[in-house]
């Protein structure tokens, strides 16, 4: 069986692989090159730019999240936040009861109801100084949550990326 002789695009293409694969983006934008050297050259170029490019959003948002959890343990450690939470907690819950209790004065109902519904006052600020503790560390969250800035949903140009990759190999090219 003959030995099949590689075409001269084929060829080419192999030289530009092992020279220079950048250089495939930039004939890419200017010629049609064949679907094969297409789907064998340049498509796996483009797939390790994409997951490279992947991976540094990945591992932004991971240092992120881990920012967000040591600044919440930080601000949930401190004694004068937690005691500040469960005494606005507190109060919230003492606020809102006695505004229930105005609205059912305002609305007549009848005068040993509302004054049942005062009585209970103390259970409420009971029940919201035993709940805070749980609220506390869910605000330290979201305080850490929004002091910290989102990793953006940066648009990567693959042309900038390539361009950037040839200058600094013919960068390491004229040290030699």
């Amino acid at each position: 069986m003959p030995k099949l002789i590689p075409t001269l695009v084929t060829l080419a293409a192999q030289k530009i692989e092992k020279t220079n694969p950048h250089l495939f983006f930039t004939l890419y934008n200017n010629k049609k090159l064949p679907p094969e050297l297409e789907s064998q050259y340049i498509t796996p170029l483009v797939q390790k730019l994409v997951s490279q490019h992947k991976d540094i959003y990945l591992d932004n948002v991971k240092e992120r999240d881990e920012m967000i959890m040591e600044r919440s343990s930080n601000i949930n450690e401190n004694c004068c936040y937690r005691k500040c939470a469960i005494l606005a907690a507190m109060a919230l819950g003492a606020g809102v009861h006695l505004g229930i209790y105005y609205i059912l004065r305002a609305s007549e109902v009848p005068y040993s109801t509302s004054l049942t519904f005062l009585t209970t006052l103390p259970a409420t600020v009971i029940v919201t100084g035993c709940f805070s503790p749980c609220a506390s560390i869910l605000l330290s969250k979201l305080i850490a949550h929004c002091s910290i800035p989102n990793v953006p949903d940066e648009v990567v140009d693959l042309t900038e990326v390539v361009t950037h990759m040839e200058s600094q190999q013919q960068a390491k090219i004229s040290l030699r």
